[in-house]
């Protein structure tokens, strides 16, 4: 693999969605907003029809580097360098931060 390409992980449910062939890619991408565009041409859509269907409610966060280190949705979505991506779903509820949640929708 090219030290030139990002590597994104669909982390849980996620990453096992009807139609979605891996949980991890290696993209040409320079932010979390390109990762989410090039994996959803992958799948033919895919991604997109997950995020805004039955799944449109669930939340998700947003990790680069490491799956600890989870951004903040309205600094991070344009942003993340040549890192690892993290997409993992939450669950609504949790205590877990609201500030760093986004709906799945918001990452079309």
């Amino acid at each position: 693999m090219s030290a030139e390409l990002t590597k994104v992980v669909l982390v849980g449910s996620l990453g096992c969605a009807p139609d979605i062939p891996t949980a991890e890619w290696h993209l040409d991408v320079k932010s979390v907003a390109e990762a989410i565009r090039a994996i959803n041409i992958n799948t033919r859509g895919a991604l997109e029809r997950y995020l805004v269907g039955p799944a449109r409610d669930r939340l998700y966060r947003i990790a680069l580097g490491k799956r600890d280190n989870v951004i903040d949705p309205k600094e991070g979505i344009n942003r993340s360098g040549r890192t690892t991506i993290y997409i993992m779903p939450t669950i609504r509820g949790r205590n877990s931060g609201w500030g760093k949640v986004i709906a799945g929708i918001a990452l079309i």
